[in-house]
């Protein structure tokens, strides 16, 4: 009879904990709405990718290559422009040695105008 009793109250348990993946209070909550609309924006990133031997080198190329992007695209009074991220970091050969560095730069262009 003990045998039996120990034997149901493990197979009682054992469901209960199986239904319990997560032991804290959970509550989960999805909700979707979906609605055509007429595109009134656009958004385009540009970015620049430049290597060299010197870190100064990549800063000073990605410097110049924004600022000429900037100059040219501010002659679209129509085209809102920003300058995004800017990244410059080591590369390393086999030996973890650093062998040169890589620079990236970027730009946002938005626009109402889809002509422009």
């Amino acid at each position: 009879m003990q045998n039996f009793l120990f034997g149901f109250l493990l197979l009682v348990t054992a469901s209960v904990y199986a239904e319990d993946n997560n032991p804290y209070n959970r509550v989960d909550f999805n909700v979707e709405a979906s609605r055509e609309v007429q595109n009134d924006l656009l958004v385009a990133h540009m970015a620049i990718d430049v290597e060299d031997k010197l870190p100064a080198n990549v800063a000073q190329k990605l410097n110049v290559a924004l600022n000429d992007a900037l100059k040219k695209a501010a002659k679209y009074t129509n085209i809102k422009t920003t300058s995004g991220n800017q990244s410059t970091y080591p590369l390393y050969t086999n030996n973890s040695h650093v062998n040169g560095w890589h620079g990236r730069g970027e730009l946002r262009l938005e626009s109402r105008d889809f002509k422009a």
